[in-house]
C-alpha cells in the first residue's frame, strides 16, 4: 500500500457575491488531501473549518464555514481500455458537502462574504442585522486519461455532476424571512497540459467548462414567493501550477486559479411586483480565485 502525506502552506482568496456553491471536485486530490492507495483503487479526503475573514472584532460571533469532500476512484490497467482512451485512464466517484453560518450584525447584507471556497448570497432587502445560513453537497463521477506526447501530457476529461444548495436569510421585522433553494444537474468537459521543463521541473495548465440545468425557488414568510426558475448557467474552473521534485518521494508546488465561475449565480433582490419586504430571485455571474504553495512528502514505496 502506498500513502501520500501532505504538509501544505497555503494562502487562498476568493471574491464572489452571490449564492454558495459546493466546492468542485477535482479528479486529483487538491494539496491538502490525505490520499492512500491500494493496487488499482485510490481514496482521498480533505476538509477544512475556518472562521469567516473580515469578521468585525465587536461581532457577538464569528461566521464560520467548514468544507469535506473526498472521493474513491480506481485506475484501469493499461491496455484494458482501446488507445483511444489514452494510458493511465481513471474514473472518479466524489462527493463534497459545505456549509457556512453568519451570526446578526456582520454586516454582510449588501455586499459579499466569501471564506474557505464557500461564498454566500447577497440580499438586496435585508438590513445590516441579517443573518444566515447556508448548506449545500455535490456528488460526481469523472474519467480521464493521459496522452503523451514526448516532454508534454495532456489529459483531456469528462465529469458528470449532481448537487443541491440552500441559504436562509434571517432579517428582522418587517423584512421577510426568505429561503434559496436550487439543484443543478450537468456535465463538464476538461483539458489539462503538463509540460516537463526538466527531469525535476514541471508546468502545469488546465481547466474545465460545463453546463447544468439549475433549478431555484424562493420561499418568503413562509409563503411560496416563486414557483421555480429554470436557468442553464455555463460553469468553470481554471489552474496554473509549477512543480519541483528535489528529491524521491518530495515534492513542491506552486498553484493559482480561477474557481467557480457561474454565469447564473441566485441571490435575492427586491421586486417591484411583490408586496413592500418581499424579495424576488436574481441571477448573476461570478467567480473566485485562489493562490497557494503546497509540500508533499511520499511513504511506502
Amino acid at each position: 500500500m502506498n500513502a501520500l502525506c501532505c504538509v501544505a502552506l497555503v494562502a487562498a482568496g476568493a471574491l464572489a457575491a452571490g449564492a454558495a456553491v459546493a466546492e468542485d471536485l477535482p479528479i486529483k486530490a487538491p494539496p491538502t488531501a490525505v490520499v492512500t492507495s491500494s493496487n488499482q483503487v485510490y481514496m482521498w479526503i480533505d476538509g477544512t473549518w475556518l472562521p469567516i475573514s473580515g469578521a468585525p472584532v465587536s461581532s457577538p460571533s464569528t461566521p464560520v464555514a467548514d468544507l469535506t469532500r473526498g472521493a474513491i476512484g480506481y485506475v484501469f490497467p493499461d491496455g484494458t481500455l482501446a488507445p483511444v482512451f489514452g494510458s493511465n485512464v481513471r474514473t472518479e466517484f466524489g462527493a463534497s458537502s459545505a456549509r457556512a453560518d453568519v451570526p446578526p450584525f456582520i454586516g454582510f447584507a449588501h455586499g459579499q462574504t466569501t471564506v474557505n471556497g464557500v461564498t454566500l448570497g447577497t440580499c438586496a432587502v435585508c438590513p445590516v442585522q441579517a443573518a444566515s445560513a447556508y448548506s449545500g453537497w455535490q456528488t460526481s463521477v469523472k474519467t480521464t486519461g493521459d496522452f503523451k506526447i514526448q516532454a508534454l501530457t495532456l489529459s483531456p476529461s469528462i465529469a458528470l455532476f449532481s448537487g443541491r444548495n440552500h441559504q436562509d436569510f434571517a432579517p428582522v421585522a418587517p423584512y421577510a424571512s426568505s429561503a434559496l433553494d436550487w439543484a443543478d444537474v450537468g456535465a463538464k468537459l476538461g483539458l489539462d497540459a503538463k509540460v516537463d521543463l526538466a527531469k525535476t521541473l514541471s508546468f502545469g495548465l488546465g481547466g474545465n467548462l460545463g453546463v447544468a440545468r439549475r433549478d431555484t425557488s424562493l420561499l418568503a414568510n413562509e409563503v411560496l414567493a416563486t414557483s421555480g426558475y429554470a436557468t442553464a448557467p455555463l460553469l468553470g474552473n481554471t489552474e496554473a501550477k509549477l512543480m519541483y521534485e528535489p528529491l524521491a518521494g518530495i515534492s513542491v508546488k506552486t498553484f493559482a486559479g480561477v474557481s467557480h465561475y457561474d454565469s447564473r449565480v441566485p441571490g435575492l433582490t427586491a421586486t417591484p411586483t411583490t408586496p413592500t419586504g418581499l424579495p424576488g430571485v436574481k441571477f448573476q455571474p461570478e467567480s473566485g480565485y485562489y493562490a497557494g504553495g503546497s509540500a508533499t512528502v511520499k511513504f511506502g514505496q
